[in-house]
């Protein structure tokens, strides 16, 4: 039972951020999107947007605000999605903003290594990597391209998922160790600051690495020309009244009281079980042992003293960072 509800908690609180959204190239590769926490909201599959992708220009992370700079997306406003890097230059609201003044419908932010390390000389192994999932080395001294690029040539990278491998900060004799980039989707948060009017004018998704290669092969979103590639975009998220999730998470709660309560209930079977077994022998044998247990009731100061300890517990881990 134990075994069970632990299973059942994985399953209904694993997985941060649900890619709702679908990206479907007309060249027939297709990806999962996580939409935007900010932003208008993206139809279902039966009303899907019929968009033409482009890079903005030379400009590839979006965050230079001056739409009169963003050609690759003013040339054609209506239905335009533009695909912008993941990088630390700007907030993703700022991005967005950028998209909207350039008149484009929809922002795709891609994940990159960049992005990822935000300017930090190596990555954070709580959030960043895994090295179980491939581990290595590189030279040095190697290139800030290189770095960028997530040392895709190395040992490291042809063993990870995500094909790309971050610097940990542990050197060896012969180089820097390497470890397999975590490549996740993330629900995009807005701000508070002026650019977030203009962010709420468009949709904006965001989709991994491995999305972005397959982006980048497509031959219709070759630089400088064409750039130009027809998609359409739709959330197949379910807008009912149910959540799965919610309901996950209170058949477990059920459970949980349900096991509680009959493992409170143990010692009154076995005594009810003897009893009807031994009769006075097997009472008389047990002797002390089928006495009565202390009674210890629950009152509401117990129930708000465990809301106040449970409270400050969480308030320690998120604002001390000890998740």
């Amino acid at each position: 039972m134990r075994q069970f509800l632990a299973a059942a908690a994985i399953a209904a609180l694993g997985g941060a951020v649900d890619p709702t959204a679908t990206l479907s190239l007309s060249s027939g590769a297709s990806m999962h999107a996580a939409p935007a926490a900010f932003g208008a909201s993206i139809p279902s599959e039966g009303d899907a947007w019929k968009l033409t992708l482009r890079f903005p220009g030379d400009l590839l992370d979006g965050c230079d605000p001056a739409a009169a700079l963003w050609p690759a997306a003013s040339t054609k406003k209506d239905g335009v999605a533009v695909l912008a890097a993941r990088s630390p230059n700007c907030t993703f609201s700022q991005r967005a903003a950028a998209a909207a003044k350039a008149g484009a419908k929809v922002l795709i932010v891609y994940n990159t290594v960049e992005g990822i390390y935000r300017n930090r000389s190596k990555a954070d192994k709580k959030y960043d990597y895994d090295c179980d999932r491939g581990r290595g080395s590189v030279a040095k001294p190697f290139t800030k391209a290189d770095k960028l690029d997530g040392f895709r040539a190395s040992s490291c990278a042809s063993a990870c998922k995500s094909g790309r491998c971050l610097l940990t900060g542990d050197d060896y004799e012969d180089g820097a160790e390497v470890c397999c980039a975590w490549d996740t989707y993330m629900t995009m948060a807005g701000d508070d600051k002026g650019s977030a009017l203009d962010a709420d004018k468009i949709a904006a998704v965001f989709v991994t690495m491995r999305d972005a290669d397959k982006l980048r092969k497509d031959p219709d979103l070759t630089l400088p020309a064409p750039n130009a590639a027809t998609a359409a975009l739709w959330d197949d998220s379910d807008d009912s009244i149910f959540s799965w999730s919610s309901i996950a998470i209170w058949a477990l709660g059920v459970a949980t009281c349900a096991y509680a309560a009959w493992a409170s209930g143990d010692e009154i079977r076995k005594r009810t079980r003897r009893a009807a077994n031994g009769g006075a022998a097997t009472h008389a044998a047990v002797g002390a042992s089928d006495e009565d247990p202390m009674d210890f009731e629950l009152t509401p100061l117990h129930a708000v003293g465990f809301i106040c300890i449970a409270s400050g517990s969480l308030l320690v881990l998120f604002y001390l960072d000890l998740y």
